[in-house]
């Protein structure tokens, strides 16, 4: 994985004192090797929840409307015709969310706005 901090990258650095990752997670850090070598690392733990959970649906919106299609008309052909364009409503359908920490929930909010019905899963209850 690009950006893996380990062993090798903490022995390149001897007086290494702080890592500071800009994301929720640690798993590309080695921690017991940070411990080792006396390295405090920190995470941003709510870092970019809204963001990526809107990004999400406006993925999600992009595919149901059809959005990439009609782009891609309009400027192929001029015409702004939606033969062979209707999309589908959110509401009604059901969304799954894997994991219900910060962004997880974010994006069960977003999706109860939108009338969705939610099956969440997440490791702890």
């Amino acid at each position: 994985m690009e950006g893996r901090i380990g062993e090798a990258e903490l022995k390149r650095f001897p007086h290494l004192k702080f890592i500071a990752t800009r994301s929720t997670g640690f798993d590309h850090i080695d921690l017991a090797a940070a411990k080792a070598h006396g390295v405090t690392v920190a995470n941003v733990p709510s870092y970019g929840e809204e963001t990526v959970a809107e990004f999400a649906f406006a993925l999600l919106l992009a595919l149901s409307r059809r959005i990439i299609d009609a782009d891609k008309r309009v400027r192929e052909t001029g015409t702004f015709s939606t033969v062979g364009l209707r999309g589908f409503d959110l509401a009604g359908k059901t969304i799954g969310v894997v994991g219900c920490g910060h962004i997880g929930i974010h994006s069960i909010r977003i999706a109860n706005g939108f009338s969705m019905k939610v099956l969440g899963f997440d490791l702890t209850r």
